[in-house]
């Protein structure tokens, strides 16, 4: 059975209000009006859920209860004031009379929706959340029993791993060699592009050897101690959740103009969509110091992948060893469930960027609109994760990420060092 709750709601209006002065030497008057924008301000949100029979004492007994969950939220806001101040650019006591008008509120919103309907865009595709759904719901299957340190695959690359930590004294050695032997030659392009050349590779090779030589290496150690301190005679059935997410971000930006009266207002919209899943699955094992340490079947298996050679380059753009790794047997794990969830937020905001007086030629113009009108809107969906795994395009194979890039450079680097020219 499901429930549907619901609070808030939109009922703050948009009021523009106006001063109008017309008036005589002998008799000045002032009329004061108001008026309404359709546009109206608040938030509103919804939550359905499915209501689960004696959730609470299931719960007390160790039972795990995945539900699904559907929040929707809404928000409109108009944040700032204006003040516009047009007088006629010659006044006189005699007709045509003195004119004054003055104008305050939020009069860029109320122009805003007197001119058009404000709504946000979804620019991250169906699709795009989709496969990123899917990433997910699959790296979290890959990462069940993996262990707080994987020696299967450390022992399996141990020749490499002491091969890279043990040879930063020679690397060194090598660069202050070859850097003396370029600095005893005569200045000229060719030394300054052949010094360059030697400091980018050994700061390339540097961080690679810390990356996945010397960072895995303080891992296993740290790992080892604390198996080792670890007593596992009267250890109880320990859970392990195994957990992954990601996110896809767009942004636009457009430009436009509304009208209200005499006025014209220039505006910039700014739109951003953000879209998040994270996935998480729970299991029950004995621990021993075997699965502390990651010397599992599990691991034992997917090494094959993790020595082939340029594994994790694919992995970067297709999530090849989470689909190998996910459909790997279990053993000794009993599988409690999980869930995926995914939430996405659309953000709006209208900024005025200038004022223009529409007849400059009958009235001056004082002030500009400095109110803005945000649009908020944020959708969450909890599904269960059924266990399946999926071959997708991964959503953040882009280099925006320092780690990332670092690696992908360095790694180019040492590919070109290797070429020889000429």
């Amino acid at each position: 059975m499901s429930r549907t709750r619901t609070r808030g709601g939109f009922n703050g209006p948009v009021v523009r209000t106006t001063w109008n002065i017309p008036t005589s030497c002998a008799n000045p008057a002032t009329a004061v009006s108001t008026s309404v924008s359709p546009l109206l301000l608040g938030s509103r949100k919804t939550i359905t859920d499915v209501v689960t029979p004696r959730f609470w004492s299931r719960s007390r007994k160790g039972e795990l209860i995945f539900n699904p969950l559907d929040i929707s939220e809404s928000e409109i806001a108009s944040e700032g004031s204006s003040t516009l101040t047009i007088t006629s650019i010659a006044p006189s006591c005699a007709p045509p009379i003195y004119f004054k008008q003055v104008d305050f509120g939020p009069l860029f919103a109320y122009a805003l929706r007197a001119n058009l309907v404000p709504v946000n865009s979804i620019l991250v595709s169906q699709n795009e959340q989709d496969d990123l759904f899917r990433e997910i719901q699959t790296a979290v299957m890959a990462g069940r029993q993996s262990g707080e340190s994987n020696y299967v695959e450390s022992l399996a690359e141990l020749d490499k791993a002491y091969a890279m930590v043990g040879s930063p004294l020679e690397n060194v050695t090598k660069f202050i060699r070859s850097f003396r032997g370029r600095l005893k030659g005569k200045r000229s392009l060719y030394r300054t592009v052949g010094i360059g050349k030697d400091v980018i590779t050994f700061a390339s090779s540097e961080w690679l050897r810390f990356r996945y030589g010397i960072t895995p290496l303080v891992g296993d150690v740290k790992s080892a101690m604390k198996a080792l301190k670890t007593s596992y005679k009267d250890v109880p059935v320990k859970r392990h959740r195994s957990r992954s997410g990601g996110s896809i971000s767009k942004q636009a930006v457009a430009t436009g103009y509304v009208l209200l009266g005499i006025y014209t207002f220039n505006y910039q919209s700014k739109k951003t969509h953000v879209s998040n899943v994270r996935g998480m699955w729970i299991d029950e094992y004995k621990a021993t110091p075997w699965t502390d340490l990651g010397l599992t079947f599990h691991n034992v298996v997917g090494v094959g992948w993790e020595l082939t050679h340029f594994s994790f380059v694919v992995d970067w753009f297709v999530n090849v060893g989470s689909v190998i790794y996910a459909n790997i047997p279990r053993v000794g794990l009993v599988p409690r469930g999980g869930t995926v969830t995914a939430k996405d937020e659309w953000v709006t905001t209208y900024s005025p960027t200038s004022t223009v007086n529409g007849m400059p030629g009958t009235y001056n113009l004082v002030g500009a609109a400095s109110d803005s009108l945000k649009l908020t809107n944020r959708a969450t969906g909890r599904r269960i994760n059924t266990g399946e795994s999926f071959l997708v395009i991964k959503a953040d194979f882009r280099l925006d990420h320092f780690i990332r890039a670092s690696d992908a450079a360095a790694l180019v680097i040492q590919q070109l060092n290797r070429i020889r020219f000429g």
